[in-house]
């Protein structure tokens, strides 16, 4: 029942994001994902507790502390006689990252663009990431922070993580793109050089994410 009540806040979510132009490429635009399944210590015995562990997508413009009231309330007002009768518990470990948003149209995003363009000869690619970074903790504090670089996040974070270049442009190609549209966006724009810094990668609009534990006793 709490997997089912999962899968159906999930789908909630994204429905009003489906049709976002900056999700278009998006298959699920804000996920809900179940990493840890761990229920009993015996074969041949019932278990007596489970625990869930997972990460917790929340929708951009959402913060974090109204997204989790909205995840326990889910989860303990589930329609099951078992449940109420053994509430289960929702304990919030581990990162949190808010969510972070930029209009498409600031400088940053604009020389970022033209930097790309430079370097490869191709138009950039503006859009959404279905992930949290820490871009959006600068951007709730009133740094703008874009999503930028070189590699495709079907890559990131095993152990042999890596960027490839593309059509012969290198990574150090990226990293001196980056670099020169700081350099513009302060000089041409007048941004505070603070904000100019904060340029991570490549995406304009960022989920916040929290790791959640479910207990069922």
């Amino acid at each position: 029942k709490i997997m089912q009540r999962l899968e159906e806040l999930e789908r909630e979510q994204n429905e009003p994001l489906y049709k976002h132009p900056l999700y278009s490429k998006i298959t699920i635009p804000i996920p809900i994902n179940i990493g840890v399944f761990n229920c009993g210590n015996w074969p041949s015995s019932v278990p007596d507790q489970c625990i869930l562990e997972g990460r917790y997508g929340v929708p951009p413009e959402t913060s974090l502390a109204d997204a989790k009231k909205k995840l326990e309330r889910v989860v303990t007002e589930i329609d099951d006689d078992w449940l109420r009768a053994h509430p289960p518990t929702v304990e919030w470990k581990g990162a949190q990252w808010p969510g972070g948003k930029v209009d498409e149209d600031s400088p940053i995003v604009d020389m970022l663009s033209e930097a790309f363009k430079d370097v490869t000869g191709d138009e950039a690619t503006v859009q959404a990431a279905p992930w949290a970074t820490d871009g959006g903790m600068l951007t709730k504090h009133g740094t703008p922070a874009v999503v930028f670089g070189p590699g495709t996040t079907a890559e990131a974070h095993p152990g042999n993580e890596s960027g490839q270049p593309q059509r012969g442009h290198s990574v150090r190609a990226h990293h001196r793109q980056a670099a020169g549209a700081l350099v513009r966006c302060v000089r041409r724009h007048r941004v505070p050089a603070a904000h100019a810094v904060a340029v991570y990668s490549h995406c304009v609009m960022r989920n916040g994410a929290a790791l959640v534990q479910i207990v069922i006793c």
